[in-house]
């Protein structure tokens, strides 16, 4: 079995899942191919990062082979198998193990049995002496919330909808009114725009921009028992893999509305939404 890596971090964490769970079920070696990452310069495979089951890399003459054949669209049925929707359940049989696998798997339904297996396994192998003492700074504040807030190339890509400050503020007004005090903890990508829009002198905030890598901001949110996503999946992931708290999610991830139902019954379940 081949299970090609594209896109970020999240993207990434369900593909490695989708395979994971084929091994484990099937007792086959999963292969991956981050062939992708030659052509794609905005994005990386940072998977070798976590402390994942070591993957078995394809000879080379085989990746080329089988990206030329991908890229020239050359998808025979009796090789590839390709995602036919995005966040839509899709039955793959054991027999299919020989195939190459194309497509993101963003579903539960997938790798929610391996749910403690993927706890284990989606952890930093090396944590520097600067993230322990960050992660010891965060562990000092009561009813610690985690915020992720998702702009950048959401703002030139009209599939998709840019939250704003009246889901933030009504997701932190909702964990307030839960928890009585929380402190908010704001990762994003977009730093500037959060300290113009979420308001500090309302909320106990505290922005976690310091320059670190995405496997690592992911390993701090690890860290949390309460979360406020973005429509990402790179923080869907930390509030999926954490038991209980708080975990609220945006009603709305995309323009497309048939699509935003798919999302909602793909990872929402265990959410509020605003």
């Amino acid at each position: 079995m081949i299970v090609r890596y594209t896109g970020g971090l999240g993207n990434q964490l369900f593909q490695y899942a989708f395979g994971k769970v084929f091994e484990k079920q099937n007792s086959v070696r999963v292969y991956h191919d981050s062939f992708s990452y030659v052509r794609d310069k905005k994005r990386k495979y940072e998977l070798g990062q976590l402390s994942i089951s070591k993957a078995k890399r394809l000879p080379w003459i085989m990746i080329w082979l089988l990206n030329f054949l991908f890229y020239l669209k050359i998808l025979p049925d009796s090789i590839f198998e390709t995602e036919k929707q995005i966040f839509v359940y899709q039955e793959v049989c054991s027999s299919d193990y020989k195939k190459y696998f194309v497509g993101n798997w963003q579903h539960y339904k997938y790798f929610d049995e391996i749910k403690d297996d993927l706890r284990k396994e989606f952890t930093l192998k090396e944590v520097t002496e600067r993230l322990n003492e960050i992660m010891a700074h965060l562990n000092r504040f009561d009813n610690s919330v985690m915020v992720h807030v998702r702009r950048g190339d959401y703002l030139t890509i009209s599939d998709y909808v840019v939250q704003g400050r009246e889901y933030y503020e009504n997701a932190m007004n909702q964990c307030l009114s839960k928890l009585g005090s929380a402190k908010f903890v704001i990762f994003s990508d977009d730093y500037k725009w959060c300290r113009e829009n979420i308001d500090n002198n309302m909320y106990d905030v505290e922005f976690m921009d310091l320059g670190l890598s995405a496997p690592e901001d992911f390993q701090l949110m690890r860290g949390f028992h309460n979360f406020i996503i973005s429509n990402s999946t790179f923080s869907w992931w930390p509030a999926y893999l954490s038991d209980g708290g708080i975990k609220i999610a945006p009603y709305r991830w995309f323009t497309n509305e048939e699509t935003n139902k798919n999302v909602r019954e793909a990872l929402l379940k265990e959410f509020e939404l605003f």
